[in-house]
């Protein structure tokens, strides 16, 4: 069994500061292009004569991303361990 040493509260400290400032980065990421999806993407990119319809377009974009981070991150750490070999 694995010993476990104590960890210091300096350090403890520095990774939930990391944690909160990656999460807050990324939070704000998402919603920056939530706001642009719902107000320009659908004139911009989905050019339609049903105002829906571009709506639904603009928001379909933002869905994949959404949803797509967690498959991403698989497949980055895949693709670490394809090139180590």
């Amino acid at each position: 069994m694995t010993e476990h040493k104590p960890v210091s509260s300096a350090n403890f400290r520095r990774v939930v500061l990391a944690s909160f400032v990656g999460t807050t980065i990324e939070w704000y990421d998402f919603f920056m292009y939530g706001s642009t999806a719902a107000l320009v993407f659908n004139d911009l990119f989905f050019p339609s004569e049903n105002e829906f319809v571009s709506q639904m377009a603009a928001y379909g974009s933002f869905a994949i991303g959404f949803f797509d981070r967690p498959i991403g991150q698989g497949n980055r750490m895949i693709m670490a361990r394809v090139s180590l070999a």
